[in-house]
């Protein structure tokens, strides 16, 4: 998985289109910094586990929050550290399974679209320990994933996804059920809740963009997001 990574590191931003890339930006730091507001100003120290070439490093650190970043691939991190060039934040590689971070260091962390790459529930499992590890007590962890609970995504993921992206060519996908989440599998997390959003796949041309993120927005209104095409997880550290 580290050499396919590297590999594709500096391409890596090619794969998914500008236009997508962007908007899966803004509403997952958004919704983030809304459950961060709301939990209550201690928590400004955060992890980005596994921030690829760094951009939700970039937007976190732009909303004020003091930001650290780490990701398996080397290549990955030197794209890191460009994207974020001039920036307090520090970079470096490391495994979710072994955090390079004492423990109780951080108010909050996140993964995005990293858990699905780790090849089976007990290496999850062990992933949600080094979270709960480095997280201060009362620490949120938020956890981003594909809804392969719609048997559409699954589809679209398992079939059109990788034909049209080289992103998940490592074959060690295995996709983070949030029903699993639901059921609290790591003791001393307590799962406060799942967000799903956005319907719509990723390879909608620009040009059609705006109606689709209008008709998101109402699809979403309708369903309460309950067949959204990603979620997001809120674990807190009891």
């Amino acid at each position: 998985m580290k050499n396919h990574f590297d590999r594709i590191a500096q391409d890596y931003d090619k794969q998914i289109p500008k236009h997508i890339q962007t908007h899966l930006l803004k509403k997952k730091s958004a919704f983030m910094k809304k459950r961060l507001l709301a939990a209550g100003k201690r928590y400004r120290k955060g992890l980005d586990i596994g921030c690829g070439t760094g951009h939700y490093l970039k937007k976190m650190d732009h909303y004020g929050y003091r930001m650290t970043g780490f990701d398996f691939s080397k290549g990955m991190v030197q794209e890191a550290k460009k994207q974020n060039k001039g920036k307090n934040i520090n970079i470096t590689e490391g495994s979710i399974l072994k955090i390079p971070h004492k423990a109780s260091q951080f108010d909050f962390a996140y993964t995005i679209n990293v858990m699905h790459h780790l090849p089976t529930l007990k290496k999850q499992k062990e992933a949600l320990k080094e979270v709960y590890r480095i997280l201060k007590p009362g620490g949120i962890f938020f956890i981003h994933e594909v809804n392969t609970d719609n048997p559409l995504f699954k589809f679209y993921m398992n079939y059109i996804f990788p034909m049209t992206s080289r992103i998940d060519d490592d074959d060690t996908e295995l996709w983070l059920s949030a029903k699993w989440i639901k059921k609290n599998p790591v003791k001393g997390f307590i799962c406060e809740d799942i967000l799903y959003f956005t319907f719509l796949p990723n390879f909608l041309p620009k040009f059609l963009f705006p109606l689709s993120v209008k008709l998101e927005s109402h699809l979403e209104k309708i369903t309460k997001g309950k067949q959204g095409a990603h979620y997001m997880a809120l674990l807190k550290k009891s």
